[in-house]
């Protein structure tokens, strides 16, 4: 399972056969999916990531990337709705304003980033949500149209012109998922294989739409990016 909306859903459909998590899922603890990382206690097991946890982090890091940004639009939705304490408390600390969008539905995304910019946005930061992940094709496209700078939790849509990425490695998620995959099907007992947290985080970087946007990426950021798109 992806997602902890799939997550949920499979759940509810069967409690005996083994289900791995594949890395997009917050804390499965705090969701009440296990019962301890150690020993499960169910029918769930695999590897869980922090991307959720990062909301705050990635603020921080369009700071670092616009010196002087005030102004940040936040969007959020009702699965993001718990990472939005995080963002006001980063806020607080960084001393930049934040404006609160709130997102029902993939129809929503145009208008949210056009109210962004009428708003005198510096910047939108995207909450880790799957409804941003189901529209990810038009988020990009809609950023570059709007020439608004947007930070996400999904690498690859700096390879689709959005400016920023910071989040747990793509990679490592799958290769890790493939591991549990591998072990339940060769009779492993989820109940009793332990469940992980990916550590490994990846910054993204596209020059491409910095110069596009008339943005200097600071050589600081530069050299902190795990991925620079030239």
């Amino acid at each position: 399972m992806v997602n902890e909306v799939a997550l949920h859903a499979v759940r509810k459909a069967t409690r005996t056969i083994p289900i791995a998590m594949i890395g997009f899922i917050d804390d499965p603890v705090e969701l009440g999916v296990i019962k301890s990382y150690s020993r499960p206690g169910g029918n769930v097991t695999g590897v869980f990531n922090v991307n959720a946890a990062l909301s705050g982090k990635r603020l921080e890091i369009l700071r670092d990337t616009l010196p002087g940004i005030s102004r940040v639009a936040v969007l959020w939705d009702t699965f993001s709705e718990r990472q939005v304490e995080e963002v006001k408390d980063a806020a607080q600390m960084l001393g930049i304003q934040i404006d609160l969008i709130e997102i029902k539905d993939g129809d929503d995304l145009p208008g949210a980033f056009k109210t962004a910019k009428a708003r005198n946005a510096g910047a939108v930061l995207m909450n880790f949500s799957p409804v941003f992940w189901v529209h990810r094709d038009n988020i990009a496209a809609i950023a570059i149209e709007q020439q608004m700078p947007t930070i996400t939790d999904m690498q690859f849509l700096t390879h689709r012109s959005c400016l920023l990425a910071y989040g747990s490695d793509p990679e490592n998620n799958w290769a890790r998922g493939d591991y549990f995959v591998d072990r339940l099907l060769k009779g492993a007992d989820a109940a009793t294989l332990p469940v992980e947290q990916l550590s490994r985080l990846s910054l993204a970087v596209n020059l491409k739409t910095a110069k596009a946007l008339g943005i200097t990426i600071p050589q600081s950021m530069l050299l902190r990016a795990d991925e620079v798109i030239r």
